[in-house]
């Protein structure tokens, strides 16, 4: 469960990103404007290239909100990837070292006989 403050700034956050959203997706249209009535075949190109990179800036900013969302709207906390390896460390640690010596055995036998 989310704390109060966690769940206000995770609030403040989506809400600064959703207005950055909004602004990089007027940014995009009128990139795609001055895109169609440009003449010269090197401005057009620069142009499609620049509307590539913000909409990609686009995506960034939309995956955050998602997951910020996913956060203010789940019961459990969402684990980041870097996160859940920390985990599989700190699992790994607890783990006495012979059980760990015995399984490194049997999964390296195992991978021989394949």
């Amino acid at each position: 469960m989310l704390s109060e403050h966690k769940r206000r700034r995770l609030e403040q956050e989506r809400n600064s990103l959703e207005k950055l959203y909004e602004l990089q997706s007027e940014k995009i249209a009128r990139i795609r404007e001055a895109l169609i009535v440009e003449t010269d075949p090197s401005r057009k190109f620069q142009y499609e290239q620049q509307i590539q990179e913000e909409e990609q800036a686009l995506q960034k900013l939309s995956d955050r909100i998602d997951e910020i969302e996913q956060q203010l709207v789940s019961p459990t906390p969402v684990i980041s990837e870097p996160q859940k390896i920390n985990q599989k460390i700190l699992i790994l640690a607890a783990i006495p070292q012979p059980y760990i010596y015995e399984v490194s055995l049997v999964v390296g036998a195992g991978c021989k006989a394949l």
